[in-house]
């Protein structure tokens, strides 16, 4: 579990920290994250849940609003 969310994170950040265009490529790394938390939200607990989904959406909202609104509309499920 740990080794698949450092996996994302390395990858999202790779993406914010290139040229645009970012959306193109977040996008997928974003569904990817949600599919992640839904597999191991019970290991993670919902504080978990919402407190990760939260921080990656401060992270990726300068670069993708959209992406930020796909992880908060995913924080509201829990």
């Amino acid at each position: 579990m740990d080794a698949r969310f450092a996996e994302l994170d390395y990858a999202i950040s790779n993406v914010t920290l290139s040229q645009p265009p970012y959306q193109e490529h977040l996008d997928p790394l974003i569904e990817q994250y949600v599919a992640a938390i839904r597999k191991y939200a019970d290991d993670l607990g919902d504080d978990e849940v919402k407190q990760r989904l939260a921080e990656k959406a401060a992270e990726v909202a300068p670069f993708c609003v959209p992406c930020a609104g796909v992880l908060d509309r995913e924080r509201e499920k829990y």
